[in-house]
C-alpha cells in the first residue's frame, strides 16, 4: 500500500471538519457528494466537483 500524503484528508475528515466549523448545509452537501479517497488539498478537491481552479500565473 503506499504511504498517504501527510496533508491527506479523506472525505469522512473534510465531512467532519466542514461541521464543525459551521459550514452551510450546501457546502455539507457538496462535501458528502464527493468521492472516498484521498484529498491533497483545496485545488484537489475542487477540480473533483467541478469548481474552476486558478491556473498559476508565472
Amino acid at each position: 500500500m503506499a504511504e498517504r500524503h501527510p496533508l491527506a484528508l479523506v472525505k469522512r475528515e473534510l465531512l467532519a471538519r466542514a461541521r464543525r466549523e459551521g459550514a452551510p448545509d450546501p457546502v455539507i452537501d457538496m462535501v458528502e457528494s464527493l468521492p472516498e479517497r484521498d484529498y491533497t488539498n483545496m485545488a484537489d478537491i475542487a477540480r473533483t466537483l467541478g469548481i474552476g481552479v486558478e491556473k498559476r500565473r508565472w
